[in-house]
């Protein structure tokens, strides 16, 4: 049975095994606040890419669309005279 559980580490990742050091997350105030801006403006420029290319698939989907349109109205107008 003693070798069934580990003992927990007694220091995690963010914790310091040191006194008075401090771990990445919460080293200063104003790098904390850095690291945050630095991520909405990540956030910020992958939602400009995201919708930059809603926007170019919409213009495609678009284009798609008059298309089809153009060759059903085509076809109907090759149909019709067999039709008769």
């Amino acid at each position: 049975m003693v070798g069934l559980f580990r003992a927990r580490p007694r220091h995690t990742r963010w914790s310091s095994p040191r006194r008075g050091t401090r771990s990445a997350i919460e080293a200063t105030p104003f790098a904390r606040e850095e690291a945050y801006r630095r991520l909405a403006e990540e956030c910020t420029a992958s939602q400009r890419e995201t919708a930059r290319r809603l926007e170019a698939a919409q213009a495609e989907l678009s284009v798609l669309g008059e298309r089809t349109a153009a060759l059903e109205h085509l076809l109907k107008e090759v149909e019709e005279p067999w039709a008769r």
